[in-house]
């Protein structure tokens, strides 16, 4: 027996809204893996920058045989011990112990570095000279061999969490 309907081609209306109703659970359930691993790799990118900055200075402390310090700021020119999660914040390295200002930047400013702080803050937590600044002299060493220094980069979570160490011979490594 033959029907004078034509086929019809395409989806339902149910067979769409049932897709769509897979396609979002399975994007639910991706989310919060896929923002975990956004984090681990904004921390792991701001270790990174704060590591290769720290070598930069310590490389040009040794080279050009003078002090060389770097600190984090959220200015450009004022060092902090902690930069908050949001802000604008740059890790600077510059020629010498006292921080630069912007008529001596031209002079001891090395380099400004920007660091993420989208996902947390960066602290600077250390023992001896200034609180809020790591320096190297001539040989590599920090300043005096009494600094010990690290930065921690905050994660939402303590276990997203990664540190630079600095150990008084001048040495780093991330965490």
């Amino acid at each position: 027996m033959r029907t004078n309907r034509p086929y019809q081609h395409g989806f339902t209306l149910i067979e769409a809204i049932v897709t769509l109703a897979i396609a979002a659970i399975l994007t639910a359930m991706a989310a919060p893996s896929f923002l975990n691993m956004l984090d681990k790799r904004r921390i792991g990118a701001s270790a990174n920058a704060i590591y290769s900055s720290l070598q930069e200075a310590r490389s040009v402390a040794v080279t050009e045989g003078t002090n060389v310090s770097g600190c984090l700021t959220n200015d450009g020119l004022n060092c902090n011990d902690t930069v908050n999660k949001g802000s604008a914040a740059q890790f600077i390295i510059f020629r010498g112990i006292t921080p630069p200002t912007g008529a001596t930047w031209d002079a001891i400013g090395i380099r400004t570095v920007a660091i993420n702080t989208r996902v947390g803050d960066i602290k600077l937590g250390k023992f001896g000279g200034p609180a809020n600044q790591i320096q190297f002299q001539a040989d590599g060493i920090t300043l005096g061999s009494s600094q010990n220094g690290t930065f921690t980069l905050a994660g939402r979570t303590p276990d997203k969490s990664q540190t630079v160490t600095v150990a008084r011979t001048g040495r780093l490594r991330i965490n």
